[in-house]
């Protein structure tokens, strides 16, 4: 859990540096990006047991977003 919440917190200001208020998966798959380079290492079939977990806490958060209402403040 712990290393749950850091991720939150790091997401949080991730959207906040960009003056994003409410959840955007668009903005989330991003900071996974950002955070470990998701994307090139998919693609080079590299990707890391933790980099999927980055990936799931945005995914996560998207279906909590589409449960809740488009309008999800972080």
């Amino acid at each position: 859990m712990v290393w749950y919440r850091g991720c939150w917190r790091r997401m949080e200001r991730f959207f906040a540096a960009r003056g994003v208020e409410e959840f955007s998966l668009d903005v989330a798959m991003a900071w996974v990006d950002e955070a470990c380079g998701f994307f090139g290492k998919e693609q080079a079939g590299t990707l890391k047991r933790t980099d999927v977990y980055l990936f799931r806490v945005a995914q996560t958060l998207g279906g909590l977003r589409s449960l809740r209402g488009s309008a999800t403040p972080l």
